[in-house]
Formats: C-alpha cells, structure tokens, sequence
C-alpha cells in the first residue's frame, strides 16, 4: 500500500509542479494576514501568517500572481483560527498545514483544490463537516485523523482516500460499529447481516483485495441464501476475490466500475449479474464456477475478456460477445456445458479454439469475418459445424486432433483456398465452400 501511496503522490505533485524544493529565483512577499513566497513558474505558495482574526481566507490571487498551494506546516497549532475559506485555484495543501487548530470549526475548499497532504488537519478537534469538491484527486494518510468532532464527510467517487485519511475521527468511529469495517472510502471487511439484503454504505469508493476466502460479509447472522448485495453509486473499483463463495441471488454494478478483477465472483451463487456500461475488462476466472448464473449481458463497452472469465457457469445457455471486444483468453467459456448458441462482434482479431472447451451442448460457432489468429487445440465435443473466414492466416495444423478420438467430425465452412481449408482437409474434417459465415446451416 505504502508503494502504490508514493507512487500517487508522485504523480500528483508532478501536476501541481511541486518538484523537490522551492526554485532558487523563488522570492518573498507578505499582505496583512499572509506570508507567502513567489517560486520560479511566478506562483504564489503560503508560506505563513500573522493575523489573528478567525477567519482565514486564502484568496486565488496575490499580488497580481496565482496562489497555487499552502506549504507544509504553515499555520499548525493556530488555536485563533475557527474558520478556513480556500478559494478557487488553490490545488494543494501541504502535511500538517493546518494540525493542531483547535478552535477551526469549519473549512470551505472550492473547486480547483487537488490534493491534500498527509496529516493535514490532523487533530482538529472542533470540525465537525469537511465537503470535498469535485476537483479532489487525493486525500492523505491522517488528513483528518484525530479529528474527534467530524461526523459528516462529503466526497466524488473519482477521489483517491487513502484508508486512514480519517482515522480517529468521529465519522470512522460511527462506521465502525456497523457491520462493515471501513478506512476512508474503502471496504476492508464485512461482518455478516441479519436480513436478505446487503447493503454496503454510500461513500464507499472500493473494495480491499481480499484473501481467497473473499469479503466476509456472509455468517452465521443469516440463515439462507442472500437475495441481493447493493453496491453504493460511489463505487469505482472491486477487489480481487472480494465476493468470492457469497450466497448471494443478484447484484448490480454500479457505473463507475471499469473492470471486474480476479476471481471477483468465483464459487459465488450467483443467478444474475448487471454489468456497467462503462465496463473494459473482465479478468480472470471472474465469474468462474458461478454455476447458478443463468443470464449475462455483455456491454458493448468491454474490449478484453480474460482467460476462464465465465469458465464452468453450466446455468449459461447463450453469450453474445459484443464488437467491441477485441481479445478474449484461453478457455474463457470452458465447461459451460449448457452453453448452445455463441454470436461474435466483429471486433475479435484473435481467439483460442479452446475458448469452448467442454461446451459439450454448443453444436456450431460462427467466426467473425476479421478474426487472423486462431490459437491452440480445440476440445469441445459436440461440435458439428465451425465457420472460419479467410483473413485467419494463423490456425494450429493439430486444432481438430481430438475429433476422430471420440469419434466425432466437424464440418469446416471457409473460403476456398484459405488456410481454414488446409486445415481441415489435413485433418481429414470435411470442408465446405462458402463466402461468409451466414451461409453456414
């Protein structure tokens, strides 16, 4: 966690042009209230203050230059200051720049703010309300640890928190005497329900990776199969494993998640599945063993489907692979033995022929027209019927080698002269002519 924090910042700070130190040119100024320092790049960072109002407004603007951050420590211990206004364009906030503040009660940051250090309002114990806009990127370890006052936090889904960003703080406390554990916005543990419904709260923005073993949000608190987990709109990213062997009917999830890591859902009981919109990629062995899921919609925004994605779900009867899925793994359907009609998008330039292996109800496979790669061996043993178009110059010379071992054929339909036809001839397969797959019976 410690290297993906680094590497964070790292970018971050190489937006907001923070380098190693302040630039040699940088020069000096100070207004009624603020001491700031002019860097290299003519921006403006806060490097100190002398008022003692209670009110503290960092302005977007000083001296007729940007004021882009607030350095580190700057205002620390300030037991004056109960109320900070952060206006728009200022993007960072440097590690303990406000910590200590007893007396601060209230912060307003307005968009254009970026990153928040660690430890930045670290035990400030009169703040009771932080609302982070939209413009938020990442928020530090401690930020607002320690803040025993805060009970209400606002944040966009597409900000980074780190999982003790708000240690201490009365908002942590009170989510962790529910039923999941929490750090910042992510879900590190579930302690089982009492009902049908598992509801994981709203703010939650990902799922830890769990162990093999998946989120432990299933005990013996519930007798039964769970109907449905509902994920939060704020959800932008699952954890490997992390509902692994859950007893759970359907789930839905939500629109901001991209991809749907590693053995997500592998042994879950799984009967339907909602997919975003915006999804890209569905990893391996995702949806792997999930024998109970009988429907699954494919959304037209996944480009990859890795190997033994839906591997052994026996309740899929149909699978439409959408055009824009270029790249689909090895044995990404094997064993779906009731699997019996299969429609290519014509995105897909390369496949294994084991990606049926075992479908032994899947009697004809229809290639798209611009598949070129064709890998491996195939082993599905009620296949009678396989079109493969022309464009696909690389075919295994051993693909149909289990055929007259279980005493089966396939009909081969391709282009004539086209390297299919060389195939199945060598393979002793019959071979039927034809321009395009529709053809085939």
């Amino acid at each position: 966690m410690r290297k993906i924090k680094l590497i964070v910042m790292a970018v971050i700070c190489g937006i907001l042009s923070l380098g190693p130190s302040l630039p040699s040119r940088a020069m000096q100024g100070e207004e009624p209230d603020l001491v700031y320092m002019v860097n290299a790049e003519e921006e403006i960072i806060i490097t100190g203050g002398k008022s003692a109002e209670r009110e503290l407004c960092i302005p977007s603007m000083l001296d007729g230059y940007p004021v882009v951050g607030i350095a580190e420590g700057v205002f620390r211990g300030r037991a004056d200051i109960e109320k900070v206004v952060i206006q728009s364009g200022v993007r960072y906030i440097g590690e303990y720049a406000f910590a200590g503040c007893m007396g601060l009660r209230e912060i307003k940051l307005e968009e254009g703010m970026q990153y928040i250090a660690d430890n930045a309002f670290y035990e400030d114990a009169s703040l009771m309300e932080v609302v982070l806009p939209e413009s938020i990127v990442y928020v530090g370890e401690n930020a607002f640890g320690n803040c025993k006052a805060l009970a209400r936090i606002e944040y966009s889904q597409r900000t980074h928190i780190d999982k003790y960003a708000f240690e201490g703080s009365l908002w942590q406390e009170e989510r962790d005497g529910g039923k999941f554990r929490i750090r910042g916005s992510c879900l590190v543990e579930g302690r089982g329900n009492e009902g049908p419904i598992i509801e994981i709260p709203y703010g939650i923005t990902e799922i830890e990776d769990c162990n093999w073993r998946g989120l432990a949000v299933v005990d013996q608190y519930y007798d039964g199969s769970y109907e449905q987990i509902i994920l939060p709109e704020t959800m932008v990213k699952l954890g490997l494993n992390c509902f692994q062997k859950v007893d759970v009917k359907t789930i839905e999830i939500p629109d901001g998640v991209r991809e749907i890591p590693r053995n997500a859902f592998e042994h879950a009981a799984l009967e339907k599945v909602e997919l975003p919109g915006e999804l890209k990629i569905i990893r391996q062995g995702a949806f792997y063993d999930c024998t109970e899921l009988k429907t699954i919609i494919i959304p037209d925004s996944v480009e990859i489907i890795e190997e033994q994605a839906f591997g052994i779900c026996i309740g899929l009867s149909e699978i439409i692979i959408p055009d824009s899925v270029s790249e689909i793994g090895d044995e990404a359907f094997t064993d779906c033995s009731n699997l019996h009609d299969v429609s290519f998008g014509e995105g897909v330039r390369e496949v294994w022929a084991s990606l049926f292996n075992y479908c032994g109800n899947l009697e004809r496979v229809q290639f798209p027209e611009n598949l070129e790669i064709l890998n491996g061996l195939m082993w599905c043993s009620g296949l009678r019927r396989i079109y493969i178009p022309g464009k696909t110059v690389e075919i295994h010379d051993d693909i149909f080698e289990a055929y007259p071992r279980w005493g089966g054929s396939i009909t081969v339909y391709g282009q004539k002269g086209s390297r299919a036809q060389e195939v199945a001839e060598a393979s002793g397969m019959e071979f039927v002519e034809v321009e395009s797959g529709d053809e085939m019976p």
